[in-house]
């Protein structure tokens, strides 16, 4: 992870440089902010390569290990058949993933319910500005708690990964998506699942 504030923030406070330099809007660089990018990149791995024999008391433990290496990806057709659901499955012919699960705004709850044995799960889901888009219930286990937003005010259509379960050892879990209330009238767009 490379802080570009940290990077950065010297050169602001200095006017070297603004943020018109470097970004297109509040939030997406432009072509010569993606360069600087590239070079802060290219910058701290020089430092790395600099300190090899130090090099593990420079960099965190996280740089050691990848989590998601070996993750497979369960697509919103797949989770469709392990699971028990009211969600329906829909072709969608304008995202990179071709099928989505979706709620049936008719209905006054919203559930699917499945099973996985697994030591990481992600969620991937389609969040918008959108004001029409619901939050989703995620239980784990009848326990653990998360909210999947639909809705957020920052984002252009966007496919949306959040981990929920991440532990040391795969076990057997169940998962519970559900989606009521206010929401229930909303819109939510399911995308498929990620595990390891």
């Amino acid at each position: 992870v490379i802080n570009l504030g940290d990077a950065l923030e010297t050169y602001f406070n200095a006017q070297m440089l603004c943020w018109s330099d470097c970004y297109a809007d509040y939030i997406h660089p432009h072509q010569l902010g993606h360069q600087l990018i590239a070079d802060c990149i290219c910058y701290y791995f020089k430092q790395i390569s600099m300190q090899k024999s130090n090099i593990k008391k420079f960099l965190p433990p996280c740089y050691f290990f990848a989590p998601y290496e070996n993750m497979h990806f369960l697509s919103a057709k797949a989770l469709y058949k392990i699971s028990d659901t009211n969600f329906t499955l829909r072709e969608n012919p304008d995202f990179i993933f071709s099928n989505l699960l979706c709620n049936d705004l008719s209905h006054l709850e919203h559930y699917l319910y499945f099973s996985l044995s697994c030591k990481i799960l992600v969620f991937l889901f389609f969040q918008t500005n959108d004001v029409n888009f619901a939050t989703a219930t995620i239980h784990i286990d009848k326990v653990h708690t998360h909210f999947l937003q639909g809705y957020c005010q920052f984002v252009w259509q966007f496919p949306r990964p959040m981990c929920v379960l991440e532990e040391n050892t795969p076990k057997p879990h169940q998962f519970e998506l559900y989606i009521n209330g206010l929401d229930s009238h909303k819109k939510f767009y399911l995308l498929g699942v990620g595990w390891c």
